[in-house]
């Protein structure tokens, strides 16, 4: 099949340019739809999300705390 063998530069050549819309349209669809890169349900994949986010944003409130601890420490030295 022609498909299988053709990089995605090659979707523009004048033997696929008929199929290069919907081929373009489903390879969106497949890099955009959590479920086709391996997660199980899209519910397992909002949740990772979930967490990551909340892991980063927990990450920034300890940074910010413990700049504020370290200001602080240095204005008890001065």
């Amino acid at each position: 099949m022609i498909i299988t063998r053709c990089l995605f530069t090659t979707l523009c050549t004048v033997e696929l340019w008929p199929f290069k819309e919907s081929l373009l349209v489903k390879l969106r669809q497949s890099i955009s739809d959590p479920a086709s890169r391996g997660d199980k349900t899209l519910s397992d994949w909002q949740r990772k999300k979930k967490k990551e986010k909340r892991k980063e944003r927990h990450m920034r409130e300890y940074r910010k705390s413990a700049v504020v601890v370290e200001v602080e420490e240095i204005r008890e030295e001065l």
